[in-house]
């Protein structure tokens, strides 16, 4: 199918009015100017006509009258004048004074006075005094265990049984390292001995320690109270 394109019509120029050209565009300019300053055309006017009112074109109203209502002149009735008589005056007399009542004081008698108890001290307190002993020491009760080892080594006897599993320790240990008889054998039993009594003997002070003040405060007490 073959397509013929159409060629393009090209119009005079003025074929086609402008819309603001010739009479329309008269009527706008007219249409402004009456509606900045409206006028009337020339040679017309404009005569109102008045419009009356002409006979049974009023309805009338059933119960309105149309009369004008007037206002009745009220009319003053002569009488005779009432007079009063004054009130009579009445004195007012002077309030009553009262007297006022007098009290006299009474004098009671004197009141009796107390007198506090005294009392002489026959012998003074005096505060108990107490001694730390060495048993209430650490020191102390290491010295005494010590002297515990040396009378045992001494006499050729076992160990203080507190003594024992130390020396059953370190016997071991230096066996398997097969130093038994050695100086370091006597050395480390001395001080596996000591590391054991070390607890023995603070445990011991304590309760050493506990008894004395507790003796302090009853020896005290048994004062306070034979001076009462």
């Amino acid at each position: 199918m073959v397509t013929t394109a159409i060629p393009a019509v090209q119009l005079p120029v003025g074929a086609v009015p402008s819309p603001q050209s010739g009479t329309s565009k008269d009527i706008l300019e007219l249409a402004k100017k009456q509606a900045a300053t409206p006028l009337l055309p020339q040679g017309t006017a404009i005569n109102p006509t008045a419009q009356n009112v002409k006979a049974n074109e009023l309805l009338a109203t059933s119960g309105v009258s149309a009369t004008t209502p007037t206002a009745a002149t009220p009319t003053a009735i002569a009488g005779q004048a009432i007079t009063t008589a004054p009130a009579v005056s009445q004195q007012v007399l002077t309030p009553a004074q009262q007297a006022a009542a007098n009290y006299a004081a009474t004098t009671v008698g004197t009141a009796p006075q107390m007198t506090a108890a005294q009392g002489t001290v026959t012998a003074p307190m005096t505060a108990q005094q107490g001694q730390i002993t060495s048993d209430a020491t650490v020191q102390g009760q290491l010295a005494g265990l010590q002297q515990q080892v040396t009378s045992a080594v001494a006499q050729g006897q076992n160990l203080p049984a507190w003594a024992l599993g130390a020396q059953k320790l370190v016997e071991a240990n230096m066996a398997k390292r097969g130093m038994g008889a050695s100086s370091m054998y006597a050395e480390a039993l001395a001080q596996g001995v000591m590391q054991s009594a070390v607890p023995i003997a603070a445990q011991d002070a304590a309760a050493y320690k506990d008894m004395i003040f507790q003796n302090l405060n009853n020896r005290q007490q048994s004062a306070v109270t034979n001076v009462k």
